[in-house]
């Protein structure tokens, strides 16, 4: 079985972005939860959690989380949001020169929900500056201890749209999908 670490951004006093009635860190947890036992019933994964209940734990403590646990992978889970209200849809990030996470990164974006594709269907590399600089903040942790990772921001919740999609049981079905397939990948890249 392979392990592998969900990791639900935000918790405790950092609700994360916060529009259209969308609370990142209580909706991440309660999708990275359902995601927890469906990769459970998977019997080839072996799921761990950052975090079960709304606690922050820091960025550091879920890399060293994802170090006992030796994963062989580590996905951390997100909502996003920006200045425009126009902008929607999932987006995929891994790091430069992580080609598990660049192949779990692109298999997501490719099959992320209709509603949800943006017009680029690949993943982004990690960049260094601008309002996506976070990224390498979240997942340098698990680079810093040789696991591979990715992050999946599921959509913009200051988009109306977007947030109104996040809240259908029929989306939130095909996120779980979309992530499933992802880590689909991880069964090619270290045997079943």
């Amino acid at each position: 079985m392979i392990p592998v670490l969900l990791d639900p951004g935000h918790g405790g006093d950092d609700d994360g972005a916060s529009h259209n009635g969308i609370v990142e860190k209580d909706y991440v947890l309660k999708l990275a939860s359902a995601m927890y036992w469906l990769l459970y019933d998977t019997h080839w994964i072996r799921p761990h959690m950052s975090r079960v209940s709304d606690e922050d734990l820091g960025l550091d403590q879920a890399g060293h989380i994802g170090e006992v646990v030796s994963a062989k992978y580590a996905l951390a889970i997100h909502i996003n949001a920006h200045d425009s209200p126009k902008i929607h849809g999932m987006m995929n990030f891994y790091l430069a020169g992580d080609t598990i996470g660049q192949q779990v990164a692109t298999a997501m974006q490719s099959a992320a929900p209709p509603d949800l594709r943006r017009r680029s269907s690949s993943p982004t590399i990690a960049p260094r500056d601008g309002w996506t600089r976070r990224v390498n903040n979240v997942l340098m942790p698990y680079r810093n201890r040789d696991i591979p990772c990715s992050l999946i921001e599921l959509a913009f919740c200051t988009n109306e749209n977007d947030a109104l999609l996040l809240n259908t049981p029929l989306v939130r079905h095909q996120i779980m999908g979309t992530i499933l397939t992802g880590l689909e990948q991880l069964r090619q890249a270290y045997g079943d």
